[in-house]
């Protein structure tokens, strides 16, 4: 078996220096970040800006042994010991569905032994990326709300160096499904393709060829800040004998830290190392990225139309509903449902904005003091939108407002969530600002959090409260 391997090996160097592999093309960058302003690194996710959107980004990336002969484990020669390389990426957005993007990998610097390859050039551009993703289940119809869907087409123009090992010298098309999965404050992407190569080459113990691609990666949010773990496998492997060869089959590891601003910077830094030794797999790799994805805000609403209609008939009177409780519940009731107007969600998510940490923190210091009180957190939207669509979203806000109250303590048996929609119309005398349920004031009160006491004790409950 040794004596087998070896002469493999032997065959891929006699077909480097014969100069068929720079005239075929081998591009030894095993590392392509999506081309996607959503994505992780090399991951894609299906979400979309909405509006028109430019998002870019700018990798770094080191890479230890990325082209080496080996016999078994042993490494013979290494062609490329260490490669730097640069990736640019710009992304255009339409209307949540659909995204254009444009890469172009370079080499920086790198180095190698000069032995079987003496015309290693030591930097050279690589190959221009371009592509297409239109999302079919967006941020707005995931299915069973959490699930995501789109469809890519992306492809490789033969622009780059073949002295520096950085192009495939052939068109290369890349059709892949893209699937992702929103939990909350964890992420998980999965992308499944097929690599195209309009020219193969044949090295000996080496033929690249068309091949199956995977990615998968997790995006976890860490101490409730912009901080995220985030953590990618990738690879490839051969079409006509799927993982046969490791040589041909190389897959890699990354993990890093990523922070993510609420108006759209993006900074990561990463590191990993080859989980199958094949070509363009390196010892380890060293990932960092600046770039800016464009925020998730609400966008500002524009003011509604005034229309001139008759003036309406009377209202008829409404009942007063009065509350019979102590006073000194009720008005612990408007303390937390006052401090839950300054609780803030990411636009049609769930998830809560930074800003928010502070006053759940103060709502949890409150069901602390008071711990034989029970409650019910309620979720609002405004008008806007379907009824159904509103009223899971008001239910996954309530529940997600629910989550961080259990995790800062707060025994869930104390805690119900419930989901209102837009289903709530806001009086007067609750929000004297709301004079016109259309209006821009009675909106942002509408999309809101309340909470509701349910049961309580009093001998719980101080003077600093209310009166007895």
């Amino acid at each position: 078996m040794a004596k087998r391997t070896i002469l493999l090996t032997t065959l891929f160097a006699g077909a480097i220096l014969t100069g068929r592999a720079e005239s075929a093309g081998l591009d030894a960058s095993g590392f392509s970040p999506g081309l996607g302003a959503r994505g992780l690194m090399t991951v894609e996710r299906s979400t979309i800006a909405r509006g028109v959107a430019l998002g870019s980004s700018l990798y770094m990336s080191y890479a230890d042994s990325p082209l080496v002969v080996r016999d078994q484990s042993l490494i013979l020669e290494r062609i490329i010991s260490n490669q730097t390389q640069a990736h640019f990426v710009g992304t255009v957005s339409f209307a949540r569905r659909i995204e254009f993007g444009v890469g172009l990998p370079t080499v920086l610097s790198q180095s190698g032994d000069r032995g079987l390859v003496q015309s290693l050039r030591s930097s050279g551009i690589g190959d221009l990326r371009l592509a297409l993703k239109g999302a079919l289940l967006d941020d707005r119809h995931r299915l069973f709300d959490r699930i995501g869907f789109a469809l890519a087409l992306s492809s490789a123009l033969p622009t780059g160096s073949i002295d520096a090992f950085s192009s495939a010298d052939t068109l290369v098309l890349q059709p892949e499904a893209i699937f992702d999965f929103d939990f909350s404050s964890v992420d998980a992407a999965l992308n499944l393709g097929y690599r195209y190569r309009k020219n193969p080459i044949d090295l000996g113990d080496l033929n690249v060829a068309n091949e199956w691609i995977y990615r998968f990666g997790l995006g976890i949010d860490l101490f409730r800040s912009p901080v995220s773990l985030i953590s990618e496998l990738f690879g490839r492997t051969a079409v006509k004998n799927p993982f046969g060869s490791q040589f041909q089959s190389p897959a890699e590891w990354l993990s890093g830290l990523r922070y993510h601003h609420v108006d759209g910077f993006i900074a990561t830094v990463a590191g990993g190392t080859a989980v199958s030794r094949g070509y363009s797999a390196p010892e380890w790799r060293l990932v960092a990225q600046l770039g800016f994805s464009p925020p998730s805000r609400e966008p500002p609403q524009p003011p509604p139309m005034v229309v001139a209609e008759p003036p309406p008939p009377p209202p008829e009177p409404v009942p007063v509903i009065v509350d019979t409780r102590p006073k000194k519940v009720i008005r612990l009731e408007r303390q937390l449902t006052k401090i839950g107007e300054k609780i803030f969600f990411e636009f049609n998510k769930a998830r809560l904005l930074s800003k928010s940490f502070e006053p759940l923190d103060r709502v949890a210091n409150i069901l602390t003091k008071y711990p034989k009180i029970r409650v019910r957190v309620e979720g609002h939207t405004d008008d806007r939108g379907g009824q159904v669509y509103n009223l899971r979203l008001s239910l996954r806000r309530s529940h997600s407002v629910r989550q961080y109250l259990i995790a800062s303590g707060i025994d869930e048996s104390r805690l119900i969530s419930k989901g209102y929609g837009k289903s709530t119309v806001v009086s007067k005398t609750e929000n004297p600002n709301c004079v016109e349920e259309l209006s821009d004031a009675c909106r942002d009160y509408r999309r809101r959090v309340q909470f509701k006491i349910l049961d309580y004790d009093l001998e719980t409950f101080g003077d600093d409260v209310g009166v007895r």
